[in-house]
């Protein structure tokens, strides 16, 4: 259902409709969905070692984003030699900085807006699991999943 949800609200209009769309904001469920998934695949094992975690996570998400926002900038680059007028212009803003916010600067790099989303994501959800394990408390899973669920859902949590 969720996956119906993410194509609907990328259709808006454009083909799918579902009919309590008025009703339902199909955004939201974005990175509800993200939320969910840092959660059901989040290992115990990363609260014994919390800043190994991020390290791990800045390894395998940030840098490759870097580095194929590297890649489209160069190939962007090599479009504008030969006339084609897409994507911004290979500086260190639309390098260090663009991905952060939007990730469109190249447009052929276009699909990979969630990656800084889905890491701050998934940093937070083992920030807050150490916290709570640190304590001592006991947290039922499904309140993870329902607390950051609605929050996102209702308050139009958006990068």
């Amino acid at each position: 259902m969720a996956i119906l949800m993410v194509v609907a609200g990328h259709c808006d209009g454009g083909g799918i409709s579902l009919d309590f769309a008025q009703w339902f904001p199909y955004e939201g469920i974005h990175l509800a969905l993200f939320t969910f998934c840092s959660g059901y695949f989040f290992k115990d094992a990363a609260l014994k070692r919390p800043g190994r975690y991020v390290c791990k996570k800045l390894r395998t998400l940030i840098l490759p984003m870097y580095g194929y926002t590297i890649a489209y900038g160069l190939l962007v680059r090599l479009l504008h030699r030969w006339g084609f007028q897409i994507g911004g212009k290979f500086n260190l803003h639309n390098i260090l900085i663009s991905p952060l916010n939007d990730g469109h600067q190249f447009v052929l790099n276009m699909a990979g807006w969630y990656i800084v989303p889905l890491f701050m994501v998934e940093i937070l959800n083992c920030m807050i699991r150490a916290f709570f394990k640190r304590k001592g408390w006991q947290i039922p899973e499904w309140i993870f999943f329902i607390k950051r669920y609605w929050r996102n859902m209702w308050t139009g949590f958006h990068l």
